[in-house]
């Protein structure tokens, strides 16, 4: 059995310090996975969401959620994420 930790901020997108604190948290913890899951307001956010998978130390999923991090389902792979998901019925959504 696998442990992913996951770490969900449904208001807003923390700064690029305290998400890399969460990251470290859950590396701490003796994570298999860390998933990070931040609500963007601006296109500025999801980079810093994506930007997480580049420094990644093991498997890692980051993606925003909202409106404007649609586009970081999208982009995850191509910056190394573990995996990314999404739903294919409007009302089915989650994070």
């Amino acid at each position: 059995t696998k442990l992913i930790l996951s770490r969900h901020d449904f208001e807003t997108t923390p700064s690029a310090n305290e998400l890399k604190e969460w990251v470290g948290q859950s590396w701490d913890f003796k994570a298999d996975v860390v998933k990070i899951a931040t609500t963007a307001k601006t296109i500025t956010e999801v980079r810093l969401v994506l930007d997480l998978l580049l420094e990644k130390k093991g498997p890692t999923i980051a993606l925003s959620m909202g409106e404007h991090g649609q586009i970081s389902r999208l982009l995850a792979p191509k910056y190394g994420a573990f995996l990314t998901f999404g739903s294919l019925e409007k009302g089915k959504e989650s994070a």
